[in-house]
C-alpha cells in the first residue's frame, strides 16, 4: 500500500508518544484485568490502517484521531460494564464517550454496538514531554465489550469487514452472528428471570446438590457453621459432597445419578445433630469445611465405603481433630510430599 508521505511524517513524529502512552495504559489496565479474570487486548494503530482511515474521508483534521492506541477490555457480564468504566474514569481524563445502544440502527439491524471511551493521560500525573509530541496530548479508546462480543468481533472482523471479498452473503451470516452474541447478552442480563420461564426436568443428582447447599447455608445463616470456614463457591463445595457422599457409597464419584443418594440424606442429618454440639469457639478452623465434613462422617457413620476414584488431601490437622478418619476416608490420600 501507498502511504502519503504527509501522513508517514505525522504518524512517525506522534509515534513514540503513542508507544509511551500504549506503555502507561497497559502497565495500569494489565493488572487490573488479570486481578478481575477479565480479558485485555491492546494495539497500536499500524501506519497503513492509520492511512485507510484517514481516506475513509470523515476526519477534518489531526487532532479528531482518537486510537492511535486503542484496547479492549471484555467481560463476562453486561453488569460488570458500569464497574469497569468507573475505574477508567478515575484513572485516566474522559474525553468522548460512545454508549451501547447509542448509535441509531435499525430493528432488523445487527452490527457493532459496544461503548467507546477516549480518554488521555492525566497531565497530573507524571508532566514529562518524551520526543515527538506530548503525551497528554494522545487520545486513546477503550472498548468495553461481553466475552461474546468480543468473540463476534474478532471471528468476523477479518472474515468479513477486512477481508479481500465484497460479499452480501459475507455480512448476512456476520449480521445473524452478532444477533446471536446480543441474545446471549439478553438471556445473561435476565439469567435469573428467565430461568424460573424454563420446565424442569426431574433429575436426583441436581436436586440432592441443592439440598447439600441448602443445608450448609442455612447453618450458616443460624450460625452453627462460622463464616471463616464458609467455601469459595456453594456450587463446588456441592459438588465436592455430593462426590464424596458416592464414593462412601462405595459407588464411582461421577457427580450424576438418576435416583436419590440415601447417603446425602443420612449425612446431613448426621451434621446436624453434630453441629448442635459445636459452638463458635469450638468449631474447627484448621481444615476446610470440606475435609472436616467428610472426616466426621467417614469415622461416625455405619457401613461407610471407599472408592479409589476419589482422593483426599493427607492433612495431619484432620488427624489430630478426628484420629479415626485416617483409616475410613472415602478413597486414597493426596499427598503434597
Amino acid at each position: 500500500m501507498i502511504v502519503p508521505s504527509v501522513v508517514k511524517e505525522k504518524f512517525v513524529e506522534w509515534e513514540p508518544s503513542t508507544r509511551e502512552v500504549a506503555k502507561r495504559v497497559e502497565d495500569i489496565l494489565i493488572p487490573y484485568t488479570r486481578r478481575k479474570s477479565y480479558l485485555f487486548e491492546g494495539r497500536r494503530k499500524t501506519l497503513e490502517s492509520l492511512a485507510e482511515k484517514l481516506e475513509s474521508g470523515r476526519y477534518k483534521e489531526w487532532g479528531q484521531i482518537d486510537d492511535l492506541y486503542a484496547c479492549t477490555i471484555a467481560v463476562p457480564l453486561p453488569d460488570n460494564e458500569l464497574e469497569v468504566r468507573q475505574y477508567l474514569v478515575d484513572r485516566f481524563e474522559l474525553i468522548d464517550s460512545r454508549e451501547r445502544g447509542g448509535t441509531a440502527k435499525e430493528p432488523g439491524m445487527f452490527r457493532f454496538d459496544s461503548t467507546r471511551l477516549i480518554f488521555r493521560l492525566h497531565p497530573s500525573v507524571r508532566p514529562e514531554v518524551v520526543e515527538g509530541a506530548n503525551i497528554f496530548s494522545v487520545k486513546f479508546e477503550i472498548q468495553i465489550k461481553t466475552i461474546y462480543d468480543f468473540a463476534w468481533s474478532k471471528t468476523t472482523h477479518a472474515l468479513t469487514y477486512k477481508s479481500d471479498f465484497v460479499d452480501w452473503k459475507r455480512y448476512r451470516l456476520a449480521a445473524h452472528l452478532k444477533a446471536a452474541s446480543e441474545q446471549i447478552e439478553f438471556l445473561l442480563r435476565g439469567f435469573d428471570d428467565a430461568a424460573q420461564h424454563l420446565v424442569e426436568s426431574p433429575w436426583a443428582s441436581i436436586k440432592d446438590k441443592a439440598k447439600i447447599a441448602e443445608f450448609f447455608q442455612d447453618c450458616v445463616a443460624r450460625g452453627a457453621i462460622p463464616n471463616e470456614v464458609v467455601p469459595k463457591d456453594w456450587s463446588r463445595f456441592s459438588e465436592n459432597f455430593y462426590r464424596a457422599m458416592q464414593a462412601l457409597m462405595g459407588r464411582r464419584p461421577t457427580g450424576e445419578n438418576r435416583d436419590s443418594l440415601d447417603m446425602v440424606t443420612r449425612a446431613l442429618e448426621e451434621l446436624e445433630e453434630h453441629f448442635s454440639t459445636l459452638n463458635s469457639r469450638t468449631f474447627p478452623r484448621s481444615v476446610s469445611l470440606y475435609q472436616y465434613c467428610i472426616g466426621y462422617l467417614s469415622s461416625t457413620l455405619d457401613g461407610v465405603k471407599s472408592h479409589n476414584n476419589l482422593n483426599f488431601l493427607r492433612d495431619a490437622n484432620l488427624f489430630e481433630i478426628l484420629p479415626d478418619a485416617a483409616a475410613k476416608l472415602p478413597g486414597p490420600l493426596f499427598s503434597l510430599d
